[in-house]
C-alpha cells in the first residue's frame, strides 16, 4: 500500500513543476534513493503516477475531479468554480454561483479522500488541468459527425480531435480521426481555452497512455458494456460541460524512506507513512515546529496545529468572520480587496494571540512578548503572564494564536508562517530537524519535509531511518520513537519569530510578492495593476 502523505508530497513537487518531472528531479526533490522512489512510484500505480517509457519522466495522474453539474445535491467531487482555478472568473467570490473555495469542508474532504490534502490552489489547478477533462475545450460535433467535415475548418473553436480519444473509450488502432492534441490547430483551441504548451504535452501522454490500456482491456474482454457510438449529448444530469472517464488500474506496495538523525517516534497500531528524506532545502517552503497541544485542531486542510477551537469566538476588530482562525496574507502585507467581506482575519502581524473571557475573543496585551516566548521551544508556559501553551489557557481561560498559512502551503506569498519541527535530546535540548548533531554524520528530515508531510495529514505516523537506527514520528501524539529500543522523545512544532520591525523590513524590502505573478493572466498588462491589491 502506497503511503499516502508521501505521494500527496511527491504531487506537489510535480505539480509545483508544471505536471511533470525528470526521475532524477524528482529524486532530488523527494530526497529519496532511485530504488525507493521506483518502489514508491510503483506501489502508488499509474492512477497515481505515470511513468514513462523507459523511466525517463514522471506525471502527476488523479482520480480527482470537479462536480460538472449546474445543481449538485452533493457528490464526491469538488465543487469549486472552474473559471476561477483558470484565473478566469470575474465574479467576486461572494456573487459567483460557484465556490472558490479549496479550504471549504466538503472540498478539504474529498482532497483527502484522494491523499491531495496538502496542495495549494496552483498545485490543484496544475492537477485538474491535466486530468480533468471538465476543462478542457469542447469538441467539434461536425468533425466527429459521420464524414467528418467542419465547414470552418481551422477557424473553428473547437477541438478538431476525436471526441471518443479524449473520454477514453477510442476502440480504433489507428482511428480515422485525430488524437493529437498538439497540432497548430488543436494546440490554438486549447491555448485560448487557458491550458499552455507544457500542460497539452502532458494532456497527450496522459490520453495516449489511456488509450492504449483502454485497447488492451478491450482485446482482453476485460470492458464491459461498451457503447462505441453512444450520443454523448444526452445524459441524465444537466452538466456544465462533458467529461470523458477512463479506469486506471494501480498496484500496491510498500514504501521504505530513510530518514537521518534524531531519536524516532512510532505507536504501534497506527497507520504509519515512510518520510522522504535528504537535503536541507527540501519543501516548496521552509518549516518551523511546534509543541503538541490539547486544543489543536487536526485539520488536513493546510491550518497552523497551535488555534484551538474558535467555534464560539466572535470575529475580531478587524474582521467580522465568526469561525475563521486565519490571518488574510494579503492584508498584512499591504491591502485586500475585500475589505470587511473577507474570510480571513485582518491584522498587521502575522500572527495574533487572543484570549477567551466567556463571550468573544479579545486581543492579549504585550502579543509581541507573547509570541517571541511561544516560538522558543523550551517554553512551555510564559509565567509572568500566567500563560500556559500546552494546555492554551491563561488562569483558566481559553487562549488561542491566529496566524497566516503555513509556507510550505502558500510559497510564493511572503509573511506567510514558517513552522520548525524540533526533538528532545536526551539533556533535555530541542533540536531542530535537518540540523546534524555533534558527531553525527546523517541529517534528520528537514522542517520543510515534515512540515509538507503534516500539512497532508496531521494525525499521520511517518517512518524514517537516520544512520542505523529506524524511527516512528507520530504527529497526532507529537513523539519520536525508536523502533528497535521504543526509546520514546518528545517532538515540538513551533513558528518562526518575526517581530513587528521584522515585518516592517520585510514590506520595504520585497514586491508585492504576497500577489504571487501566476494569480493574474500573463496577458494582462501587470503595470496595470495598483500597487496595493488587485483591480476589481
Amino acid at each position: 500500500m502506497s503511503d499516502p502523505a508521501v505521494c500527496c508530497f511527491l504531487t506537489r513537487a510535480l505539480c509545483a513543476q508544471g505536471g511533470r518531472l525528470g526521475l532524477p528531479e524528482l529524486q532530488q526533490h523527494a530526497g529519496l534513493s532511485a530504488p525507493q522512489l521506483a518502489e514508491t512510484l510503483a506501489a502508488a500505480g499509474p492512477r497515481r503516477f505515470l511513468v514513462l517509457r523507459g523511466g525517463a519522466e514522471v506525471l502527476a495522474v488523479s482520480d480527482v475531479r470537479v462536480c460538472a453539474r449546474r445543481e449538485c445535491g452533493g457528490c464526491e467531487r469538488l465543487h469549486l468554480c472552474k473559471l476561477n482555478l483558470m484565473g478566469r472568473c470575474h465574479m467576486r467570490p461572494s456573487s459567483c454561483k460557484y465556490s472558490h473555495d479549496i479550504t471549504s469542508a466538503e472540498n478539504r474532504k474529498v482532497l483527502k479522500k484522494h491523499d491531495l490534502s496538502g496542495l495549494s490552489e496552483d498545485e490543484l489547478r496544475i492537477l485538474l488541468l491535466q486530468n480533468d477533462a471538465f476543462f478542457l475545450p469542447d469538441t467539434c460535433q461536425f468533425y466527429n459527425k459521420k464524414g467528418g467535415v467542419c465547414m470552418q475548418q481551422n477557424n473553428c473553436n473547437k477541438l478538431h480531435v476525436c471526441r471518443h480519444f479524449l473520454q477514453g473509450d477510442c476502440r480504433f488502432l489507428p482511428c480515422m480521426r485525430s488524437h493529437n492534441l498538439l497540432d497548430d490547430h488543436a494546440l490554438r483551441v486549447l491555448e485560448t481555452g487557458g491550458i499552455d504548451g507544457k500542460i497539452a504535452s502532458n494532456l497527450q501522454i496522459i490520453y495516449d497512455h489511456k488509450h492504449m490500456e483502454f485497447n488492451k482491456e478491450l482485446k482482453k474482454g476485460n470492458v464491459h458494456n461498451y457503447k462505441p457510438r453512444g450520443n454523448y449529448l444526452k445524459q441524465a444530469v444537466v452538466t456544465r460541460n462533458k467529461e470523458p472517464k477512463v479506469p486506471l488500474q494501480t498496484v500496491d506496495s510498500t514504501l521504505h524512506v530513510p530518514s537521518p538523525e534524531g531519536p524516532g517516534s512510532t505507536l504501534p497500531g497506527q497507520r504509519q507513512q515512510q518520510l522522504p528524506t535528504g537535503g536541507k532545502d527540501e519543501g516548496p517552503g521552509s518549516t518551523l515546529p511546534g509543541q503538541r497541544q490539547q486544543q489543536l485542531p487536526t485539520g488536513a486542510g493546510g491550518k497552523d496545529e497551535d488555534k484551538k477551537d474558535d467555534s464560539s469566538a466572535e470575529a475580531s476588530k478587524d474582521n467580522k468572520e465568526v469561525n475563521c482562525d486565519e490571518i488574510c496574507v494579503f492584508y498584512v502585507w499591504k491591502y485586500c480587496k475585500h475589505k470587511d467581506k473577507c474570510k480571513s482575519v485582518h491584522y498587521h502581524l502575522p500572527y495574533k494571540w487572543e484570549i477567551y473571557d466567556g463571550i468573544t475573543w479579545k486581543d492579549l496585551s504585550m502579543m509581541e512578548e507573547i509570541e517571541k516566548a511561544y516560538c522558543d521551544p523550551k517554553n512551555s508556559s510564559i509565567a509572568s503572564r500566567n500563560i500556559n501553551f500546552q494546555t492554551m489557557t491563561c488562569s483558566s481561560c481559553p487562549v488561542r494564536r491566529l496566524s497566516t498559512p503555513s509556507s510550505v502551503t502558500k510559497p510564493t506569498f511572503v509573511l506567510t508562517t514558517q513552522w520548525i519541527w524540533y526533538w528532545k535530546n536526551n539533556e533535555g535540548q530541542w533540536t531542530e530537524y535537518g540540523e546534524q548533531g555533534e558527531g553525527d554524520s546523517v541529517d534528520s528530515p528537514s522542517s520543510a519535509i515534515l512540515e509538507n508531510l503534516y500539512q497532508a495529514d496531521p494525525d499521520a505516523t511517518i517512518s524514517f531511518q537516520a544512520g542505523q537506527h529506524h524511527y516512528n514520528l507520530n504527529f497526532k501524539e507529537m513523539t519520536q520513537t525508536n523502533i528497535a529500543f521504543k526509546t520514546r522523545r518528545e517532538v515540538c512544532r513551533r513558528p518562526k519569530f518575526v517581530s513587528s520591525e521584522d515585518v516592517q523590513k520585510i514590506k520595504k524590502g520585497q514586491r508585492d510578492s504576497s500577489i504571487p505573478n501566476q494569480a493574474c493572466p500573463s496577458h494582462w498588462d501587470q503595470s496595470a495593476l495598483p500597487d496595493l491589491g488587485y483591480k476589481d
